[in-house]
């Protein structure tokens, strides 16, 4: 058996974007292209039994089923600034181009025949600006006059706003469906007209989102109320409008979301099943690139998708709120569609990465097999649960056993930590932790509280960064290492991404256990944290539990920062951070690192240029490989010293 080699995953193909037609399922894939050091995409389409490349060389990532037709977007031309969009005539297998905007497009849906929901962004200094064919001069500064007024992965967002568009292919017409500030949350096509959810904060978004309504007959756009939730999916269904939301009254804003209803004729909104349940799948893996759904509809049903425990649900409500599971098979799923009761998933299961798959007679029989030749004949550990009690409260956690284990032998042991806090760690394929244990690591891993998949008090940990999530992982250690003597206690090494980061931080500022750490986009100080974040100035009180302009809130972000605490940094540490990243900009990184310098302990960081706060996911490949190079050598480093001659 072979070992897995850290470029292994540039030989996967990433699979999202799951749609059906009757039996014929299509879906897109994404695989890293190394000349160009970017990710190439392809439609495929799965029928009678196979997978096949169906628009291979100049699909550009998106596309809607029509009668008949498939309409996709056209791969970008290096510095094109617009969108093109060509058409697939499924009967006589062709295509041909069919048209082409002077903008970015978003998203595309038919409305009817000849007629498109397209999305967009809009300049509130200069509405126009986007549909004129010359490019726009980039400005050498930048006004700020809104919160937030950056966001990761799209850059400076002042001022600008996402607006839906009415778009008539004969005519070539554009219409806006409305011409505001608003800020769009989200919203649903119906035959009548388009139901949105948004913002209407004047300079700092609220996340309180009011329901508005375009009809198609009238032209014209309508508030129908103040919804008073957090709103994060519309879905038209069995004449009514669901909206899928959280007031964030009892636990902040990492509250669950609950149904609601929106009856037109009485235009009020009813409870329909306000649950505990997660929204979506934040079942974690390192080798997804794309997303999905989390709602659909289907006859009388309405089937969601969930986190429960470790793994994803995907759940059926009828319309008087009863709920039950349909798919409840460990692992994750990426996305899912369902006709007429029949289900097909992207998911994560088997320890391998995403392959299509089609649920029957309860289990998930695999229809395709991307993702098994880079994997074959390789080690890919399987998962040994633990639970135990920590805090009064039961935990799971996971071990990873290294390649060729022997029990009378001592190994090194990495902790890995997720991020979130709200996601999860499941038994799914996680390309890091499986290199660390072809290279001879345990692996470890671990559900604290404050993760997704069993409830809002599980996950509320406001108030209580750095205590009760803290003595969880220190106790799993504990638990580890009595059950597995053959780990070396004084070889422990511990990393983590996002909230990951933080508690890497906390962890080196709190205690001496570990060897090594490496910090990825980590928190270091919440008082910065929230005046720079792109989520932050709503974020970092809400999870802090106090107001930043008062004495007590400021003490207790402080109270809650790994940096108060650094005069205790002994730790050799690796700073890993994206120099775009917003969520939890460079600063924090270079907070740490500098208090580290600061101490004499052997620190190093490595910036990535041009990359966000999802670097890990989809950073370029090139500085994918970098990024856990530089983890692994550090690891390396300090986990494995050479033998004294």
């Amino acid at each position: 058996m072979e070992k897995i080699q850290l470029r292994d995953f540039l030989e996967f193909t990433f699979l999202s974007s799951l749609r059906l037609d009757g039996e014929v399922a299509y879906f897109v894939g994404k695989k890293a292209e190394g000349k160009k050091d970017e990710y190439r995409s392809c439609l495929y389409r799965y029928s009678g039994g196979k997978a096949e490349e169906f628009i291979p060389d100049d699909f550009g990532g998106f596309y809607c089923l029509e009668e008949g037709k498939i309409l996709f977007s056209k791969a970008k031309k290096e510095e094109e600034k617009g969108t093109s969009f060509a058409r697939l005539d499924l009967k006589k297998n062709a295509i041909v181009d069919a048209f082409k905007f002077p903008f970015p497009v978003g998203e595309i849906k038919p409305v009817k025949k000849g007629v498109y929901l397209l999305s967009t962004i809009v300049d509130l200094d200069d509405p126009k600006a986007h549909l004129k064919e010359e490019k726009k001069k980039e400005e050498d500064y930048q006004v700020l006059t809104e919160l937030p007024f950056y966001f990761n992965g799209k850059g400076y967002i002042d001022r600008k706003r996402e607006v839906l568009y009415l778009y008539e292919e004969k005519t070539g017409k554009l219409t806006p469906l409305w011409e505001s500030a608003l800020r769009l949350q989200c919203y649903e096509l119906t035959e009548k007209g388009v139901y949105y959810a948004a913002d209407k904060g004047k300079d700092k978004e609220t996340f309180k989102h009011d329901l508005y309504f375009y009809d198609f007959a009238k032209k014209k756009a309508t508030k129908l109320l103040s919804t008073g939730l957090s709103v994060y999916a519309l879905k038209w269904w069995n004449n009514v409008l669901v909206l899928w939301g959280a007031d964030d009254k009892a636990y902040g804003v990492n509250e669950n979301p609950g149904f609601y209803t929106y009856n037109p004729k009485t235009a009020k909104i009813y409870p329909l099943s306000v649950n505990d349940d997660g929204c979506g799948s934040t079942v974690l893996s390192d080798v997804h690139l794309g997303g999905g759904r989390t709602l659909k509809e289907d006859g009388n049903a309405l089937y969601y998708l969930t986190t429960i425990r470790n793994h994803s649900e995907i759940r059926r409500l009828d319309p008087f709120g009863r709920m039950e599971t349909v798919v409840d098979v460990e692992g994750g799923i990426v996305d899912f569609d369902v006709v007429r009761g029949d289900l097909y998933v992207l998911g994560d299961y088997g320890m391998k990465p995403t392959e299509l798959c089609h649920f029957e007679k309860g289990k998930m029989v695999k229809l395709t097999s991307f993702n098994e030749k880079p994997l074959k004949g390789k080690y890919v550990a399987k998962p040994r649960k633990i639970s135990f009690q920590s805090c009064d409260t039961e935990i799971d956690g996971w071990i990873l056993p290294p390649m060729d284990y022997d029990a009378k032998k001592k190994y090194p042991a990495i902790l890995d930590i997720h991020g979130g806090p709200k996601c999860a760690y499941g038994e799914v394929y996680y390309h890091e932790m499986q290199v660390w244990a072809s290279l001879g690591y345990f692996v470890i891993f671990a559900n604290p509280v404050g993760g997704d998949g069993r409830g809002d008090k599980f996950a509320d940990i406001r108030g209580r960064y750095g205590s009760i999530d803290y003595q969880n992982l220190m106790d799993f250690v504990d638990v580890v290492l009595s059950k597995y003597p053959s780990i070396d206690p004084k070889r422990l090494g511990v990393t983590g991404g996002s909230y990951g980061g933080f508690m890497t931080n906390w962890i080196v500022t709190h205690t001496k256990r570990f060897a090594c750490a490496a910090t990825q986009r980590s928190i270091s100080n919440w008082l910065s944290m929230a005046g720079t974040s792109d989520i932050g100035y709503l974020f970092a009180e809400d999870q802090c539990g106090g107001k930043l302009f008062t004495d007590d809130g400021a003490e207790m972000m402080w109270e809650r920062s790994p940096l108060k605490y650094a005069g205790k940094l002994a730790t050799p540490l690796l700073v890993i951070h994206s120099e775009c990243d917003y969520r939890c900009p460079l600063e924090q990184g270079i907070q740490i690192y500098s208090a580290a310098k600061e101490r004499g302990v052997d620190a190093r960081m490595v910036i990535f240029k041009g990359e966000n706060h999802d670097l890990s996911r989809s950073g370029k490949p090139s500085h994918r490989v970098r990024r856990l190079e530089e983890i692994t050598r550090w690891f390396e480093k300090y986990l494995k010293p050479k033998a004294k001659k």
